[in-house]
């Protein structure tokens, strides 16, 4: 398995805890927004990360919740993230990526507190860990060294 560097997830205590597998680069992220299950201000309700698999072609994993409105980016075969962050209270507000091709992803609701992954590694993002129920609880991100 390869060396990464994790940063912590942030967010509620809600849900169970999550751990993607985090052995190869992720080539896609998806998710989706909506209320939060108790109010209605806008957070990650669901997220699904793909990567490629020598067996199948292609993985995808699951957290959350599917409805609402749906984002995705993709990544080109190393692409590097220069900056990310995960905007988090209760629940996991929005993530903000922004890679060295000049791509940027910004999901999610405009509320929570801002907590930039530091810890980038070479900036190819492996995987996430976190909690989820019927929204994404908190969320942490794996990068490869």
């Amino acid at each position: 398995m390869p060396t990464t560097t994790t940063n912590p997830p942030h967010g509620g205590p809600g849900g169970s805890p999550f751990n993607t597998p985090h052995n190869k680069p992720i080539r896609a992220i998806r998710t989706w927004t909506g209320p939060k299950t108790d109010d209605h201000v806008s957070v990650i309700k669901g997220l699904e990360v793909f990567w490629d698999d020598d067996d199948t072609g292609i993985a995808h994993f699951v957290v959350g919740t599917r409805r609402g409105e749906q984002d995705t980016i993709e990544f080109d075969h190393g692409e590097v993230i220069i900056e990310m962050s995960i905007w988090a209270g209760s629940r996991v507000d929005s993530i903000h990526i922004r890679t060295e091709s000049g791509h940027t992803f910004d999901a999610g609701g405009a509320s929570g507190t801002c907590y930039a992954q530091e810890k980038l590694g070479n900036g190819i993002l492996y995987g996430f860990l976190g909690r989820s129920g019927e929204d994404v609880d908190a969320l942490g991100t794996y990068f490869h060294v």
